[in-house]
C-alpha cells in the first residue's frame, strides 16, 4: 500500500516504517499519525511480522507535532490530534511486535515522545533528544511527563521537561534513554541486526513479557508481582515453556 507521509518496506519478519516529511523535519500531523496506525495494524495482522523499526527521512528523526496544523485546528483540533497520537503511542507500547526507534538528527517534543513509546531506542551519533515544549510556551501532551521519568529518573526528566534543553547521544546512552550509539552510516544496519536478534526469541515469550512490563507502570508493585506469577503459571503449560525447560536440562552439565 502507498502512503503520502510514510514509507514502508518489509524484509522477512521486519517492517521498516519511515516518516517521510523531510521538508518539515518529519513533524507529526493528523495524516501521518493515521497512516502510522494503519501500518502498525497491518503489521500486527501479518503473522510473519515480528518487529517494526521506525526511521526518519532526511536530516532528522522527528521534530514533534506539526504546530501549523495544531494552531489552525483550535483547542478541539488539538484534543482530537493528541487523542489519535496517544492511541498510536499506546499501540506501539503494547504491541506484540518488537518496536525499535532508530534515531538520527533531532528527536524533539512529540518526536521524543514517539521514541519513548518504543521498546528500544538506537541513537546515531548525530542525534539529540529534547522535550522542547517549554521553549515555545507549551507543555507535553503525548506522554513525556509519564514516560520520560520512568526512562531516565525523575530529576533528569524534570530538568529536560522544565528547561526544554536537549541532550546528545552519549548523554542519552549514559542516562539509559538509548540502548546503543552508532555511527550515522551504520544506523540502519545496526537497527536491522538488533531486530534480527529478537527473532531468536519465541514470539509468545516476547508477547507475554511485554504485557507484564506494560502492567508495571500502571499498577502497584504487589499487583504486578501477582500478575507475573499468574502469567508464568499460564505460560507453564505452553509448548514453548516445556520445550525450553527440556533443552536447558539436556545441557545442564555443560557451561551455561
Amino acid at each position: 500500500m502507498t502512503y503520502s507521509n510514510v514509507a514502508v518496506e518489509k524484509h522477512d519478519a521486519v517492517v521498516k516504517l519511515t516518516l517521510s516529511r523531510p521538508e518539515k523535519a518529519n513533524a507529526l500531523d493528523a495524516t501521518t499519525v493515521t497512516q502510522m496506525l494503519d501500518v502498525l495494524t497491518q503489521a500486527e495482522r501479518d503473522e510473519s511480522t515480528r518487529a517494526l523499526i521506525l526511521f526518519g527521512a532526511g536530516r532528522h528523526f522527528c521534530a514533534g507535532a506539526d504546530l501549523t496544523e495544531l494552531r489552525a485546528g483550535g483547542s478541539d483540533g488539538v484534543r482530537r490530534f493528541l487523542a489519535s497520537l496517544r492511541e498510536l503511542l499506546m499501540r506501539l507500547e503494547r504491541s506484540h511486535l518488537i518496536i525499535i526507534a532508530a534515531v538520527h538528527g533531532a528527536a524533539r517534543a512529540g518526536g521524543l515522545e514517539l521514541a519513548l513509546a518504543c521498546d528500544v531506542i538506537l541513537a546515531a551519533r548525530s542525534c539529540s533528544f529534547g522535550d522542547a515544549h517549554a521553549l515555545i510556551g507549551l507543555i507535553p501532551g503525548a506522554g513525556s511527563t509519564a514516560r520520560l521519568p520512568r526512562a531516565i529518573g525523575w530529576q533528569r526528566a524534570k530538568w529536560m521537561i522544565l528547561s526544554g534543553a536537549p541532550i546528545g547521544a552519549d548523554t542519552a546512552l549514559d542516562w539509559g534513554l538509548v540502548i546503543d550509539v552508532v555511527d550515522d552510516a551504520d544506523l540502519a544496519n545496526r537497527a536491522q541486526r538488533f531486530a534480527d536478534s529478537f527473532l531468536q526469541i519465541h514470539a509468545e515469550v516476547i508477547y507475554r513479557a511485554k504485557g507484564l512490563l506494560a502492567m508495571v507502570s500502571e499498577q502497584p508493585l504487589s499487583a504486578s508481582l501477582e500478575a507475573e506469577i499468574t502469567a508464568l503459571q499460564a505460560h507453564y503449560h505452553s509448548a514453548v515453556f516445556q520445550g525450553g525447560i527440556a533443552r536447558f536440562l539436556q545441557r545442564k552439565n555443560k557451561s551455561f
